[in-house]
């Protein structure tokens, strides 16, 4: 015979807290309309850079400056996956997946030179001018047919509460490297 078992608040809590703990898009590029970044290229020209998130719709945001896309509708997920709006297939697509392992590819086509990305690593540490950031994660990109030597991406560094803190655009003069300088959080 089973006996019923009440769950207090507590021991609830203790059995949700591993599935709250995933990682979530949402909480790995938090948007809303109006959300303003401002960047700077600390590698050698000090060029400044701006992101800026235009509106929403139906839970995709439209950003304006995202790296390596430029103007492109964004819809984070709760359950970790990012999505790019494909505007040329009228269709979402996987940009990336925030809850996968450390090394886990995706095949994403979203420049001439990039073929997909991986997730470098979880749970980093780093420090912008806007911060010290806890929880980082890395994207990495990688290349297709097409080998470019002077374009596309390298790296998108996703802190959590924040978004993008850093990222790195592969130059004909080697790599330069965008961090975040200030953000409404």
């Amino acid at each position: 015979m089973i006996k019923s078992v009440k769950l207090t608040p507590i021991i609830l809590a203790t059995l949700l807290t591993p599935a709250l703990a995933l990682s979530q898009a949402d909480t790995y590029l938090p948007a809303f309309a109006g959300k303003k970044m401002e960047y700077v290229d600390l590698s050698y020209t000090g060029q400044h850079a701006s992101a800026s998130v235009e509106r929403e719709a139906d839970g995709w945001f439209l950003y304006n400056g995202f790296p390596g896309l430029g103007k492109v509708w964004l819809r984070p997920e709760q359950d970790g996956k990012l999505y790019v709006w494909d505007e040329e297939n009228q269709k979402a697509k996987l940009y990336v997946d925030f809850s996968q392992d450390v090394g886990t590819t995706n095949a994403y086509k979203g420049s001439l030179c990039a073929a997909g990305t991986v997730i470098k690593q979880h749970h980093k540490k780093m420090s912008t001018a806007a911060g010290t950031f806890t929880d980082v994660t890395e994207i990495s990109f990688f290349t297709g047919p097409h080998r470019c030597y002077d374009a596309g991406l390298g790296s998108i560094y996703f802190a959590k509460n924040a978004g993008i803190i850093k990222w790195t655009d592969i130059t004909i003069m080697g790599p330069r490297s965008f961090e975040l300088v200030n953000s409404p959080m």
